[in-house]
């Protein structure tokens, strides 16, 4: 600590203290001769742009400065209240810089946000300029705390110089004068405190400006720290669409806010929405809806986001059938009763003679196969069965027997209101009666159905 006293001297404070005053100033005259600048440029577009490009230049070195004086008012701060606390050098030529100190570095700290805007201005960096939004737009309302800030250190640089030539001189501030006042203004408000009526007023006048002191304090951090609630999904609809198991949602609206700040509304406009499993929702589903934005931007605007998701029941989608087993034991009648009647149809018409009177008798109409399949995006399923006909042909006393395949495709399987709803039935031959029924059903599955769909229908 001998060491730190030694050079922990007021005269080293003050010329510190003189340095950040210096840097102060330095920073004003350079924002000044930035604004007379732009203001006295030419109509000229090169005029112009070249008075922006030095305005903007002056502007990044000032920003620095006022960084480098943060930290030498830190450090100033620290110093006088080492000399005060800790060497108890409680002194009013050690006091009064601390207390000044003080103040300028809470203003020096209450700035930092906005400088850091300017200094993303003078960069032209638009992702900084984008975050820091919310202070560009209130910079008008720093300039209060920023005069305060010039004043704080134009004081302690005229308290630093004649402090310096009365400590050169051997002066204190300590004069007999300067006591003696200090004693009588004591004895003074003693008497006036011993009073009731005198002890009451001064009770007040304390009370008033201790309420008023905090009052204003404490109005000051709740405006440097206050953030206004926002709720991102609470207001918005989410619709759905399309078929049960591939269904969609889409969000609309936007949150509950201020239509007057133009920074919030930049804000809402980026925000997206993102839904769970989007493209591939059933009717029940309980899914989260999640507001995607951007965190910095929030904190820059000082916006608390109390509500960024929320979880919602699928409903409303179209329902389909995905399987055979989807169908009620009446639809299945009716599509098989109406596939069965289609194909019956197409083995009655058949021919084997094209001369003379041919007569064809369908001795027997067997399935041997069946598949069914869904067509994703389509909301339709579609049956497929393979038909085993032994036929009999009759020409001029001859009568030869024909085994014959057919594929019937039922398609449109569908829920309707009315069940089923229109059925579409389409039968074409298969293979030749050389063929046996595994023989069929191979070829089949090789040209034109998939294994896999393959299902057992009661016969």
């Amino acid at each position: 600590m001998k060491s730190l006293r030694k050079y922990l001297t007021n005269k080293n404070l003050y010329i510190a203290n003189i340095v950040s005053g210096g840097l102060m100033i330095l920073m004003a005259l350079i924002c000044y001769s930035g604004v007379g600048n732009l203001s006295n440029s030419g109509s000229s577009w090169s005029d112009y742009a070249s008075a922006l490009s030095n305005s903007l230049s002056g502007l990044s070195f000032a920003c620095i400065l006022y960084y480098i004086d943060l930290l030498l008012v830190i450090l100033l701060v620290i110093g006088w209240g080492l000399k005060i606390f800790y060497f108890k050098e409680k002194k009013e030529m050690t006091v009064i810089p601390f207390v000044i100190s003080v103040v300028a570095l809470l203003f020096e700290i209450y700035g930092v946000s906005t400088v850091s805007a300017l200094s993303s201005v003078a960069r032209m960096d638009f992702d900084g300029m984008l975050s820091s939004a919310y202070n560009l737009q209130n910079i008008e309302s720093m300039k209060i705390p920023f005069i305060i800030l010039f004043l704080a250190h134009i004081s302690y640089l005229i308290v630093a110089i004649l402090f310096m030539r009365m400590d050169k001189k051997g002066e204190s501030v300590n004069s007999t004068k300067f006591e003696q006042g200090t004693e009588n203004l004591i004895k003074r408000l003693q008497s006036f405190a011993k009073d009731p009526k005198g002890k009451k007023t001064l009770i007040v006048i304390v009370s008033v400006c201790v309420a008023v002191l905090v009052g204003c304090v404490g109005f000051g951090l709740y405006n440097m720290f206050k953030k206004t609630p926002l709720d991102l999904v609470s207001e918005v609809q989410v619709t759905f669409s399309g078929y049960d198991g591939e269904g969609s949602a889409t969000v609309e609206g936007t949150a509950d806010y201020d239509h007057t700040n133009a920074d919030i509304t930049s804000f809402i406009y980026g925000v997206t929405y993102e839904v769970e499993n989007n493209g591939e929702l059933s009717n029940g589903d309980e899914v989260t809806i999640t507001a995607n934005y951007s965190k910095e931007t929030a904190n820059s605007l000082k916006l608390d986001v109390t509500k960024a998701s929320k979880t919602i029941e699928v409903e409303g989608l179209e329902e389909v059938y995905r399987t055979w087993d989807d169908l009620s034991k009446e639809d299945h009648k009716t599509v098989l009763d109406r596939t069965y009647d289609k194909v019956m149809k197409k083995a009655k018409d058949t021919t084997y003679q094209y001369f003379g009177k041919e007569t064809i008798t369908v001795n027997s109409l067997n399935q041997i196969a069946a598949y069914y399949t869904y067509a994703k995006g389509s909301g339709e399923g579609s049956l497929k069965l393979i038909y085993k006909a032994d036929i009999t042909s009759t020409y001029d006393g001859d009568t030869v027997n024909h085994v014959e395949y057919y594929m019937a495709t039922a398609s449109g399987l569908k829920p309707t209101k009315d069940g089923i709803g229109k059925i579409s039935v389409d039968v074409s031959y298969l293979y030749s009666q050389d063929d046996s029924e595994q023989e069929a059903i191979e070829d089949a599955e090789d040209y034109r159905v998939d294994a896999e769909d393959k299902i057992d229908i009661e016969k």
